[in-house]
């Protein structure tokens, strides 16, 4: 007949083999964690450095002072032009009628009323574009959409001016005007003018042989 305690002394042996159990479990589970994650680390270390040098190196061909043939291709560029086909008030009667404007290179001193447009709303406009990316998971949804709304309206407002200009270089058409392509013109299409003409004047082309040209003068 087995006695209670033999039956204590079973149970207790048994809880003690379950608790080593457990230990030398957590033991190997905590060796292999750390071995993965050491594991990973490593790995991401590489490739982190990998990036970082393929940056670098991106980054130190792009900034090199432009050869001799590099400035004589940006000379022998050829002028590019683009279409648009936009409705415009007839010249007599009412209605309209449709008409195609050249996006062509413009010269420095319309280029100079454009960045006077950006400016004045790029400033503003970054401070609030960071307010909302701060406050993007706080407060309420419907006030965020307002305050996005808000703050690209400005925005809106300018790609209109800047659509005004580059159809509208010399001022020749009095009725062409800002207000005007609001009217009558979606942001899609006035966005997409805006595009041409900075392709047009090369404007990428600008700030590449600005930031090359400083390395020249250090």
């Amino acid at each position: 007949m087995i006695e209670e305690k033999d039956v204590v002394a079973v149970e207790e042996k048994k809880e003690d083999i379950e608790v080593r159990l457990r230990e030398e479990l957590q033991k190997e589970y905590d060796t292999r964690l750390e071995a993965e994650i050491n594991r990973i680390s490593a790995q991401l270390k590489e490739q982190n450095q990998k990036v970082v040098a393929e940056a670098l190196e991106r980054y130190r061909v792009e900034m090199a002072p432009p050869s001799q043939d590099d400035v004589q291709k940006l000379l022998d560029q050829e002028y590019v032009e683009f279409k648009v086909k936009v409705r415009v008030p007839k010249e007599e009667g009412e209605g309209t009628r449709e008409h195609e404007f050249t996006i062509s290179e413009l010269p420095q001193n319309v280029e100079r009323k454009i960045l006077k447009k950006i400016k004045s709303v790029l400033i503003p406009f970054s401070s609030d574009l960071a307010g909302i990316s701060m406050n993007l998971l706080e407060g309420d949804a419907a006030k965020k959409i307002v305050q996005i709304m808000n703050t690209f309206e400005p925005l809106l407002d300018t790609m209109s001016g800047i659509a005004a200009i580059v159809l509208n270089p010399d001022d020749e058409l009095d009725w062409l005007d800002e207000g005007w392509v609001r009217e009558n013109l979606s942001s899609t299409r006035i966005v997409r003018i805006v595009t041409a003409q900075l392709e047009a004047n090369h404007i990428r082309d600008f700030f590449s042989l600005v930031f090359q040209g400083s390395k020249l003068l250090r």
